[in-house]
């Protein structure tokens, strides 16, 4: 147990070490650039935090390339791209040779000595700088050799040169004592350490001299001696004894003399009038104010410009310095360039002059700007680049670079004017414009492209704006960037400027502040930079040598000749070079180098009319080229003269043949070749043309990547020109290419292959004679730049015109339809099918059939004017056919049977010609690990065919996880997907060793007998793919599988289902068939199908069921190019595509079923799985992508629908009655017309004109009248009898005539009625009303039923008659018109409670729900605490004859229900502050008191309303809060809502009803004591009432409790109280505890009884609302939600 407890601490501590250890930044060694002092460190910390954790030799050779630069990484990289395991170690060894040899680095130290500078006297910091270098030199010569003679008297008088002159005596004196004293011979340790001593002298902050000396500065005062200061030179000796006697030795102004000599030519005149010294330049006049001790205020001698108070005025500009020294800002000729005026004085004084330009005075200040140190480069040649300064300046909108750069690197821009607006003005001038320059940070981990750059010769800055590890270490908020700033580098110079139309390099990422003025730092893209004063203002003081210096960089330029708008923006639209959208990475994920499908897509109009002009105008020359026309959009099209253009580049072309004269000479050797090949011609002297149609096309040289000897020229037809350019003008035409995919999958069908180059394809189609002046171009005859250039044309067409494509390709074409029939077809078809551009590939099944497609198809070529060449083969008698200057040239000199055929590249995609085999060739760049770096590592891997797809999708899945983390283009990634994607990196190199069979079928497989391609698709959550194999039969029954395609995307960011994924990857498979079936060349080929998704399959196999709009189209696409029976079920384990949608490794890639196939593909059809049932793939009820569908049963209703129904569509009764009408018209129409039939005669239906058709009136030919109104209202109440009184019809009608007996059931609603049929068989009502002299309607009603819908309208117009009556008057007035309706009073009823202007009209007003009791009722506290008040009364008083009106002021206590009466003698607001100041003073301060201000109490008089609105509110609520109560403001109830204020109002009714009773005793007439009287009597009535009425009737309880007992605390019966209680509490002589004791008694009471009592809702229990008609009555919503907050009795 003991030794377990150690090992779980030992456990611990290790698990606790490494947390430690992994909470610490990352270790990384550092960048080695190559220098000799930094290789020990370098070496050193590479094996201990690389190599020591690398294993594999591989990657520990990327590090070593990563962490290189400079000439170091020239050293490792070219080992990068050797496939050999010994890379590594032989790039280290080389490294070391190069870097670390002994003799180099001891070299390195001593070159780095000799060169010290001199150091000064006082330059403290380079003193310290010395000694660590001689510290780094002494523990170099512990490990390096050959520093030995360091020791040397000679080295030791070098070093002793170097110390300033006071050291270098203090070193002699020391030297001297040891050799003296100790009697040994001084070596480099000892001046090491002495110069060691002297650094911390010269820099301690307390000790040094130069902190004695910044003291000095502070201690004496201004108007003291000169004594204790050093002379300026040239100063004389009468100096007086305090400044101020000198001042008033030297002029005031310029107009007075000195009696001095001039100190320029020695004559009696003052310096300002010295015309010597006014012929010298500004900088000259300067250095000689300064060398002659003078002043820049005056020019006067003995004092300083900071003490002069007899300033000269300038004559220029009125500012306080001499004329002479006046500065002219036009003087200056370069941008911003601010001459540097150096002001130097001896003894540690300066003079310091205010010239006109400087802003900053006599004040010395050091700024910080944003300037970084950047490598810059061509996007072109990035190999190629320097380091330089950049002036990060968002004030300037565009971008600066300086010429000498330009030149450094080797370029060269067009000149183009450029109107330059700076502080000093407007100007124009004259730049070099650049394109494409990039720029990477320090560590070359981030790079951003430059907008377009103009050239500058000379960028303004100051040395020391420059950010620098030292300035950062002496502010304490920037110390944490130290480490990220890079020392100041004084062999660089600040050559770029980067405006605000670059926001990338710009734009903050992060900002340190600092406090008030203090500096801050701001990180971009490209680094670190301080922005502000990094040393505080200060007025110059003695040995101050800082010169002033101020620039401003606000600039804002546009090009001359540009159509952009004339006015002029402050900040640009920013346009960026590289611009990578969403949409392009999600293309980059899906497109999988599938250009097109398989079906024909339809011509264009434009592609139309294209094909018609080269189809019309092509012609075959005598010597075999095609000739075509330009396919222009409109024929003669009407161009400017743009020879302008082709001049200014053609000098642009000029000043980089100077700058590169390799250019100059391929560029030449170029064009003369085509020149003499007769591709171009000198345009005819006599040639003439409208100038309307000539174009003249400059042109510019590009090398190719793969081949840096090679150069093409580029002609730049899309070079614009007001607007036009030639390009505009032509037509592209339709893509006659064929698909890439296409051509390498027939490449790869048949065991003879062979590959050819079309030499300058578009040169050999020739452009029709007067098309050429379209064509010309500038050049120099013989290449000679030093002659003027002449005017050439091409008369083929050229590199750059967006035409060429398609005429080449159409006259290639035509070349193999023209001699088909002469040739034969196989060298047709390889034409028309197998070219890719000018690249052709070919496979045929034997060497003698490539032999002879090889020669016809060169005939048939050369007949149409171009020639084969480069030919190759992977078989050697096939090239040994060819001649060897048609031979490809990696095979033209090598020994065929030596010699192994080389590795070439077909259609770039690397195939192994001696293994006939396809690979890949890895050359990763440096890249920054960014979003950025990332897609352009991945899409630098060219795999058309997917021969590494599950491996690129885990590069994918990498980059994808970047955009779903929203991470910045140039960000750094996340530590985690960081390690992921160095790993997935490093494995890269591995891809080298996977081969790829380039045949389908292997050697000897002797005739196919079945051809069979199977797909596989598959899908994760990671992401999905698909794979295409090819298997083949032979006749001896053998099987081989070959890989044909594969293709693997990630998941998209938006959450998809597994099963649609399945589906999704199904159609890439569908899809990837179609273009194979299309693009391979074999017959009957079976095609089967595998999925391992059996929800896919049942999916595909449905036919009944109905899917969601996603899964629709999918089966749709699915089902139209394949069968059900030909897709299969396979097992995940078995499926190939499950690497597609998982991803794999390099060496996983090389050990999968990838490339050869599932094993059941290898055997016969016997051996694979058997297939899935239906049930297996029979989709389930439940499935979320089937549609749910809904069936709707329809059944038709043979019986025509009656009368009755179709009444039921009217709201009036009136209106129903008038459709009857028109159909009884109707009806007699048809009869009319049926007699007239039957008799022969023809008569038809008058015409309905329009207004009678949109009129429902009718026609004055069949008029309403009353009688028909009636008949139609019978025949609608015959309709509804007949429905519902069916059987009591019946029964009546089999009734006798003269029958008094009744018929009808006895359970009939019609029993009591005696109904009976009338003459027109309707039922009416028989009763007892015979022999009444009434009307026969009103004796014999109509029966209708009580539910019925013309029951409800005949109610309906009998209620609207009435005006809105109640019901008997409505149902009065139906049985007035004869209408007996069963069930008349609850119908009738039932409507009226539904009508809504009745409701209106007399809805009752509902009741709120009671409130809640608030805060003050329930809290016990003491008496009158809470309290409210209220007026009432007036009384009528008698005084004397008088009769005067006195008030009540009522005040009660929220919590006891008390009252306490007073009397008011008015209304107004002293007589309340009266009554009020008596009520505090007998029951003492209150904390609340409500009131309110309503027109409604009970018995109140109107009096009271008009005295209450004369009430000062302000005033009452400040004699309130005097004593410390709160107010609450009057508010006025509203009508019938006096519960607002119930507590008070119910306590005034009680008084009322006491105080009524004693009048009535004791008369009406009272005096004012009197009433007084009565109002103490009647509260002394009101405070007995029992508050709780439970008890009252038991005997057992004790008396009931009543606002007395709370006031008083006592009872009328002194009785000890019942209950438990202690008796000696109860009879303690301690009177105080009887009373507490009695208090707490009756308090627990008023708890339990009363507040117990105020539980329930006597009434209002639940709201109850009603629609209110505006203006009758209601309550505002304000004042009923204010009444929920009131109080209730």
């Amino acid at each position: 147990m003991i030794k377990l407890q150690a090992k779980q601490t030992e456990l611990s501590f290790l698990i606790a070490e490494q947390q430690k250890i992994s909470s610490l930044p990352v270790q990384e060694p550092p960048m080695f650039n190559g220098n000799f002092f930094d290789y020990p460190s370098f070496i050193r910390a590479f094996e201990t935090i690389i190599e020591a954790r690398v294993s594999d030799d591989k990657g520990r050779l990327y590090f070593l390339n990563k962490y290189t630069s400079g000439k170091a990484n020239d050293i490792v990289k070219g080992f990068i791209t050797l496939n050999s395991s010994n890379s590594y170690q032989r790039a280290k060894k080389l490294l070391a040779q190069r870097c670390g040899d002994p003799h180099r680095v001891s070299d390195a130290y001593k070159t780095r000595l000799r060169k010290w500078p001199q150091i000064g006297d006082g330059h403290s910091s380079d003193l310290l700088a010395l000694s660590d270098f001689l510290i780094q030199c002494e523990e170099a010569m512990k490990s390096v050799n050959f520093l030995s003679d360091l020791d040397s008297t000679e080295f030791l008088k070098l070093v002793s040169s170097k110390l300033p002159s006071y050291s270098g005596v203090k070193w002699c004196r020391h030297a001297f004592e040891v050799k003296k004293n100790y009697g040994r011979t001084v070596t480099f340790r000892d001046i090491v350490k002495f110069v060691e001593t002297e650094a911390d002298l010269a820099t301690d902050p307390v000790f040094s001299p130069d902190a004695l000396k910044e003291e000095r500065k502070k201690g004496p005062d201004k108007t003291k001696i000169f004594t204790h200061r050093r002379r300026p030179p040239n100063a004389n000796s009468f100096t007086t004894s305090t400044a101020h006697s000198q001042r008033n030795n030297f002029p005031a102004s310029e107009s007075k003399s000195s009696s001095r000599m001039c100190p320029v030519c020695s004559k009696a005149h003052t310096l300002h009038n010295c015309d010597e010294f006014s012929r010298k330049n500004l900088e000259e006049r300067h250095n000689l104010v300064q060398s002659a001790g003078l002043c820049f205020g005056c020019l006067g001698k003995g004092h300083y410009s900071k003490d002069c108070r007899k300033r000269s005025t300038c004559r220029k500009c009125g500012k306080p310095h001499p004329t002479v020294l006046h500065y002219d800002p036009k003087d200056d000729k370069e941008l911003g360039n601010q001459e540097k005026i150096e002001v130097h004085e001896d003894s540690g004084s300066s003079n310091v002059s205010s010239v006109c330009r400087h802003t900053v005075g006599d004040r010395a200040n050091v700024t910080n700007s944003m300037i970084i140190p950047v490598w810059l480069h061509h996007k072109d040649n990035p190999q190629r680049e320097i380091l330089v300064y950049a002036l990060l300046d968002d004030a300037s909108d565009t971008t600066f670079i300086k010429s000498q750069t330009l030149r450094d690197l080797g370029l060269c821009g067009p000149e183009i004017k450029l109107n330059l607006h700076t502080m000093l003005g407007k100007e124009e001038i004259t730049v070099e414009r650049m394109n494409d320059l990039v720029v990477k940070r320090v560590d070359k981990r981030v790079e951003v492209e430059l907008p377009k750059t103009y050239s500058r010769t000379k960028i303004p800055h100051r040395k020391n704006q420059i950010p620098t590890p030292d300035v950062a270490s002496k502010w304490p908020h920037l110390e944490k960037i130290i480490d990220k700033l890079h020392p100041y580098q004084s062999n660089t110079d600040v050559a770029l400027l980067i405006g605000c139309n670059c926001p990338r390099a710009i734009k903050p990422r992060e900002v340190i502040l600092g406090k008030g003025d203090d500096p801050y730092a701001v990180r971009t893209l490209l680094g670190w930079g301080i922005i502000g004063p990094v040393t505080p203002y200060q007025e110059s003081q003695d040995g101050d040598e800082e010169a002033e210096f101020a620039t401003c960089n606000r600039i804002m330029s546009r090009e001359i000749g540009n159509d952009a708008p004339s006015d002029l923006q402050f900040i640009p639209v920013a346009q960026s070079k590289e611009e990578i959208t969403p949409y392009a990475v999600k293309k980059m994920f899906e497109v999988d180098f599938s250009e097109r499908g398989p079906a024909a897509e339809a011509l264009s109009k434009e592609e139309r009319k294209f094909l018609t002009i080269v189809g019309k105008g092509i012609r075959h020359c005598e010597d075999g080229h095609y000739e075509m026309p330009l396919p222009l959009r409109v024929p003669n099209p009407n161009l400017p003269n743009n020879r302008e253009v082709a001049v200014r580049r053609l000098n642009q072309l000029k000043k980089r043949f100077v700058a590169d004269s390799k250019y100059k000479e391929d560029y030449t050797t170029f064009m003369e070749t085509v020149i003499k090949k007769g591709f171009a011609e000198k345009v005819p002297p006599k040639c003439r043309v409208n100038e309307q149609e000539v174009w003249y096309i400059p042109h510019h040289g590009v090398y190719h990547p793969k081949k840096p000897d090679k150069i093409r020229v580029v002609f730049d037809c899309s070079a614009e020109f007001q607007s036009h350019s030639l390009n505009k003008h032509l037509l592209q035409g339709p893509d006659l290419t064929n698909h890439l995919v296409g051509v390498l999958c027939r490449f790869r069908q048949e065991p003879v292959a062979l590959m050819c180059d079309i030499e300058a394809m578009f040169y050999q189609v020739r452009v029709s004679e007067e098309f050429r002046d379209l064509l010309r171009f500038l050049w120099w005859e013989d290449g000679d730049t030093s002659r003027p250039p002449i005017e050439f044309r091409m008369t083929v067409h050229l590199f750059g015109a967006t035409s060429s494509p398609g005429c080449a390709n159409f006259a290639l074409k035509a070349a193999a339809d023209d001699n088909e029939e002469n040739l034969g077809c196989a060298a047709a078809e390889f034409v028309r099918r197998d070219f890719y551009v000018d690249d052709g590939l070919k496979s045929v099944a034997s060497i003698p059939d490539a032999i002879a497609l090889i020669e016809d198809t060169k005939e048939l070529c050369r007949r149409g004017g171009f020639r084969l060449h480069k030919f190759t083969s992977n078989f050697k008698e096939v090239i040994e056919a060819i001649p060897v200057e048609d031979r490809a040239e990696g095979i033209q000199k090598i020994d065929m049977d030596r010699d192994a055929l080389p590795i070439e590249r077909a259609l770039s995609v690397q195939w192994c010609i001696e293994k006939d085999s396809f690979q890949f060739r890895i050359t990763l760049k440096d890249r920054p690990c960014t979003r950025r770096g990332i897609l352009s590592t991945i899409s630098s891997i060219y795999d058309p065919l997917g021969f590494a797809a599950p491996l690129l999708l885990n590069g994918k899945k990498i980059l994808q996880e970047l955009c779903r983390g929203q991470v910045d283009w140039d960000d750094e990634v996340p530590e985690a997907i960081k390690a992921r994607w160095m790993k997935w990196r490093s494995e890269l190199p591995a891809l080298q060793e996977l081969l790829v069979p380039r045949c389908y079928k292997p050697a000897d497989f002797g005739r196919v007998a079945r051809v069979e391609l199977h797909h596989f698709s598959d899908a994760s959550t990671q992401g999905y793919g698909q794979c295409s194999y090819l298997r083949l039969k032979n006749e001896k029954g053998q099987f081989h599988c070959s890989f044909v395609m594969g293709k693997a995307r990630v998941a998209p960011l938006k959450p998809v289902t597994v099963p649609r994924l399945e589906l999704t990857a199904a159609v890439v498979s569908v899809k990837t068939s179609a273009q194979l079936q299309q693009e391979l060349e074999y017959e009957d080929v079976k095609e089967v199908f595998w999925t391992d998704s059996k929800v896919v399959l049942g999916y595909i196999a449905n036919e009944t069921r109905r899917f969601h709009i996603f899964v629709a189209n999918r089966v749709q696409q699915i089902q139209e190019h394949s069968s059900p029976d030909q897709w299969r079920y396979v097992d995940t384990k078995s499926n190939p595509a499950d690497h597609a949608s998982r991803g794999l490794t390099p060496q996983g890639l090389s050990t999968s079923n990838w490339i050869t196939g599932p094993a059941f593909l290898w055997k016969d059809e016997v051996h694979w799985s058997a297939a899935v049932s239906e049930e297996s793939i029979k989709l389930s009820e439940d499935d979320p992508e089937v549609k749910t569908s809904a069936s709707l049963v329809t059944t038709t209703d043979k019986q025509f629908p009656s009368l009755a129904s179709r009444l039921e569509y009217f709201s009036d009764f009136h209106r129903a009655k008038k459709a009857v009408v028109l159909c009884l018209f109707y009806i007699r129409k048809l009869r009319e017309r049926i007699e007239c039939r039957t008799r022969g005669e023809d008569q038809k239906f008058p015409e309905r004109t329009p207004q009678s058709a949109s009129s429902s009136q009718p026609t004055p030919s069949r008029h309403i009248t009353v009688e028909l109104l009636q008949q139609a209202e019978m025949i609608m109440i015959k309709s509804v009898q007949e429905v519902h009184y069916e059987e009591e019809i019946k029964a009546l009608r089999s009734t006798p005539q003269g029958s008094s007996s009744n018929t009808v059931k006895m359970s009939s609603p019609l029993l009591k009625l005696d109904p009976f049929l009338d003459a027109n068989g309707i039922l009416r009502v028989g009763g007892r009303l015979k022999h009444a002299e009434l009307p026969e309607r009103v004796k014999f009603p109509l029966i209708l039923p009580g539910k019925n819908h013309v029951s409800h309208l005949i109610i309906k117009r009998c209620h609207e008659e009435v005006e809105h009556q109640g019901k008997g008057i409505t149902l009065n007035e139906v049985r007035s018109r004869g209408y007996w309706l069963v069930g008349g009073s609850s119908v009738v009823s039932s409507y009226i409670s539904k009508c809504v202007k009745c409701l209106k009209l007399r809805g009752v007003v509902k009741d709120q729900k009671m409130a809640d009791l608030p805060p003050d009722r329930l809290e016990p506290a003491p008496p009158f605490t809470y309290c409210a008040v209220d007026y009432f009364g007036p009384w009528i008083i008698k005084d004397g004859r008088k009769e005067l009106k006195r008030y009540g002021v009522l005040f009660t206590c929220m919590a006891s229900r008390a009252i306490h009466l007073e009397c008011a003698n008015s209304m107004d607001t002293a007589s309340f502050i009266n009554a009020l100041r008596r009520f505090i003073c007998r029951r003492g301060p209150i904390r609340q008191l409500r009131s309110d201000q309503g027109s409604n109490f009970i018995g109140a008089r109107r009096e009271l309303k008009e005295a209450l609105a004369e009430l000062d509110h302000q005033r009452i609520s400040t004699e309130l809060l005097k004593v410390n109560c709160d107010w609450f403001s009057f508010r006025m109830n509203v009508p019938s809502a006096s519960h607002m204020g119930g507590v008070w109002e119910r306590q005034i009714r009680t008084v009322r009803s006491v105080m009524s009773a004693i009048l009535h005793k004791n008369g009406c007439q009272l005096d004012d004591e009197s009433l007084r009287t009565f109002l103490c009597e009647a509260e002394a009535i009101v405070n007995s009432r029992p508050l709780t009425v439970n008890t009252l009737s038991d005997p057992d309880f004790p008396d009931p409790l009543t606002p007395n007992h709370l006031l008083t605390l006592k009872t009328k019966v002194v009785l000890p109280p019942p209950g438990m209680f202690q008796s000696a509490d109860l009879y303690s002589r301690k009177r105080w505890r009887r009373v507490q004791h009695l208090a707490n008694e009756f308090w627990c009471r008023w708890r339990k009884e009363y507040l117990a009592s105020l539980q329930q809702r006597s009434k209002w229990n639940n709201p109850r609302c009603r629609r209110y008609r505006h203006g009758e009555g209601r309550l505002p919503p304000q004042k009923l939600l204010a009444a929920g907050t009131r109080l209730s009795s």
